[in-house]
């Protein structure tokens, strides 16, 4: 990759200063090189706790050039949208959209004065990812004729994909790498002036660095690390496990006796088969229920399989009786296809086979809202209409912790899938 070239900071300094000046020049000049947040601190705290422009950030990750080239992927690009503290899409590149009735077909129409070659091909370069679409450009209308149709696109679009991101690259190494304010016309917002990453060999020379304060954030394996001037912040995945009943199959097509079972009722006399991945976290989770289970009495057969059999075979061709599994919304935090009836037999992902009227309104409900925290408000509605029908049980939801300097605000990203996916939100951290 090319990088632009870097101007050297400062002026020269004018012959007739007196030595005092000089001196003290230099020492302000250290002071703002070596540690960019300094002037920033003091400057913020006249700011009365809103957020304020100007400052530096600093974080540090185990690796080297890789890593700050995956965090800088993802902070110098933006979407077509941005999504707003709310959880409200906000127009960036364009003014307006339509779509027609079954989602099939998008008309955007972009900003006049954006390139709009440049987002066509980013798009056709992402085409797998927005349902195989077909773009067409004319003017400043751009247009996505799908394959299928496909009502998540708007949020599918917050994606960074275009080169609009709040930040810009301006230096990158195997040790240090800087990213400063994204001048380009209509580029995503952001507080912050600068993004420095520090590399680190391992965790443990992170752990010493954040201790000495020589890094304003990271995100830690060790999740039971603290240190004093940093608070954990966590961060949610559309992911979770989730414990499955085939109704399709005895014992389980009885409601009643689901129900026995996630009660853990001594009743639940009939024998059946719990079947796993034999990986963690499944096995933890899926050994504590059996251990539950048995404590109560109830007659059940863990049976561990391998990750890949049970994607290739046993969940296509619902060969289980009860199945402890993951699934994943995505970003856009759609359940379609894993709980809509329609996708009961393969290729759906309906492993339940539930049909129900309720559930599925629930989903139809969830797309055709654009707002991502009534979207993820209604995920946690159709767990509960899950678990009231006996169908499923949601054990856990997947996330991470990071570690954040109490001089920054941070603010979570709202369509998170990966810890690496917390610079989605950059644009609104800002020093206090």
């Amino acid at each position: 990759m090319k990088l632009p070239n870097i101007q050297a900071l400062g002026r020269r300094v004018g012959k007739f200063l007196s030595d005092y000046e000089k001196v003290l020049l230099a020492v302000l000049s250290v002071i703002i090189v070596i540690s960019g947040t300094v002037w920033y601190k003091s400057f913020s705290k006249t700011q009365n706790g809103q957020p304020s422009v100007g400052g530096t950030y600093i974080e540090g990750v185990v690796g080297g050039k890789d890593e700050a080239q995956a965090i800088a992927a993802k902070i110098t690009k933006a979407g077509l949208f941005t999504i707003d503290q709310n959880g409200d899409l906000q127009n960036l590149l364009i003014t307006s959209y339509t779509a027609n009735a079954d989602k099939s077909v998008y008309d955007f129409n972009l900003l006049p004065d954006i390139d709009g070659n440049e987002i066509k091909n980013a798009l056709n370069d992402n085409s797998d990812f927005f349902s195989n679409a077909v773009v067409t450009l004319a003017g400043t209308d751009l247009k996505m004729t799908l394959a299928q149709p496909n009502p998540d696109i708007p949020l599918l679009l917050t994606e960074p994909i275009f080169d609009y991101g709040p930040y810009t690259l301006s230096k990158l190494s195997d040790t240090t790498t800087i990213l400063t304010r994204n001048t380009r016309a209509h580029a995503a917002n952001a507080y912050l002036n600068k993004i420095v990453i520090m590399t680190y060999k391992n965790e443990d020379d992170l752990k010493q660095a954040i201790k000495r304060g020589k890094v304003d954030g990271a995100t830690l394996n060790d999740s039971s690390f603290t240190a004093s001037g940093f608070t954990s912040q966590t961060i949610s995945f559309p992911e979770y496990y989730v414990l499955m009943f085939n109704q399709n199959v005895l014992p389980f097509k009885d409601s009643a006796y689901r129900h026995k079972v996630i009660a853990n009722d001594n009743t639940a006399n009939k024998p059946f088969t719990l079947t796993v991945a034999n990986q963690e976290p499944y096995l933890t989770l899926a050994n504590n229920l059996v251990a539950t289970w048995k404590a109560a009495g109830i007659p059940v057969t863990l049976d561990a399989r391998d990750v890949n059999e049970i994607q290739q075979s046993i969940a296509p061709s619902r060969n289980f009786q009860a199945i402890l599994t993951g699934v994943n919304y995505g970003g856009e935090y759609d359940p379609y296809y894993i709980w809509s009836s329609t996708q009961i037999r393969p290729p759906g992902n309906n492993l339940t086979g539930v049909k129900d009227d309720q559930i599925d309104a629930n989903i139809t409900q969830i797309q055709q809202t654009a707002n991502i925290l009534q979207r993820q408000s209604l995920i946690l509605s159709l767990h509960q209409l899950l678990g009231s029908q006996n169908v499923a049980e949601v054990l856990s939801q997947q996330k991470t912790n990071i570690l954040v300097s109490d001089n920054f605000s941070f603010v979570a990203p709202q369509t998170a899938m990966t810890p690496l996916d917390k610079w989605l939100s950059v644009g609104l951290w800002w020093g206090k």
